[in-house]
């Protein structure tokens, strides 16, 4: 599995079961209302899923885990929690970046989705 399919599969699985924490990651306006406690537990839920998903798939290997946990920048939401409060939401930027990215590269896929089972 390449390290795309494993990002994909991380978000997809990430919306699967935590859809109102994956909905705040992807709305949050990091510099307005990085500091609200909705914001930190949808970004504190990533670390604790990012377990979950490791357990759940043995089959993947520790150094794409790993590669995975720092493209993903859970090293630095884990950070943010470490320095708490004496930190920046800066250090959200870049998972909220690859969600974006995973958002728009599933968008026709998810839209299609969503209207058959409307």
């Amino acid at each position: 599995m390449t390290a795309n399919e494993l990002i994909n599969l991380f978000f997809s699985e990430l919306k699967k079961y935590n859809g109102s924490n994956f909905k705040t990651l992807k709305t949050a306006d990091l510099k307005r209302d990085g500091d609200n406690p909705m914001v930190r537990k949808s970004f504190s839920s990533v670390l604790t899923r990012y377990s979950i998903f490791c357990e759940k798939h043995p089959e993947i290997d520790e150094v794409n885990s790993r590669i995975m946990y720092y493209r993903l920048g859970l090293d630095k939401i884990g950070l943010y929690f470490s320095e708490y409060p004496d930190t920046t939401t800066d250090n959200f930027v870049c998972f909220q970046v690859e969600l974006r990215k995973y958002i728009k590269a599933n968008q026709d896929t998810e839209t299609d989705t969503e209207e058959q089972t409307a």
